[in-house]
């Protein structure tokens, strides 16, 4: 393979992975506002005693429900062992160049900050959304 050829496909590796991570990130963040917004719901119904209050109690129960389980920690796992399969194969290629050419060094930082990113973020909004997901089931539960 020519050094133009290994470096278009570790190019097209840092863009599927960007794009995908970068997409992925939007979906956390936006599953973590949504627990959020059940918070500031059931914040607002918590106190009352009144059949309205209670309804939209049970309403943020069913909301919750929706989005406190397993599918956020699932797809984040399955997302990251792509990005990662995907990574290596860009490294495997740069290091198929002999002699290597410095430009490389450039990708393999660009791609360890793109990395470190992404996993901090993942594991923020993980940790984040499922504790603020149990908080709310334990207080929704003892609110019905």
């Amino acid at each position: 393979m020519s050094t133009t050829e290994v470096q278009t496909a570790i190019n097209f590796f840092l863009t599927l992975i960007s794009i995908i991570g970068t997409f992925f990130y939007v979906q956390l963040s936006n599953w973590y506002r949504e627990l959020l917004e059940v918070e500031e719901k059931f914040k607002l119904n918590k106190h009352g005693d009144e059949r309205d209050d209670k309804r939209a109690r049970l309403e943020c129960r069913f909301q919750l429900n929706r989005l406190y389980n397993h599918v956020p920690a699932l797809v984040s796992a399955l997302v990251s062992v792509f990005l990662v399969v995907v990574g290596l194969l860009a490294l495997s290629l740069g290091t198929q160049l002999q002699p290597s050419t410095p430009i490389l060094a450039y990708y393999w930082i660009a791609g360890g900050v793109f990395y470190a990113i992404y996993l901090f973020l993942t594991a923020y909004f993980l940790i984040k959304g499922y504790r603020l997901g149990w908080q709310l089931k334990v207080d929704i539960d003892r609110s019905l």
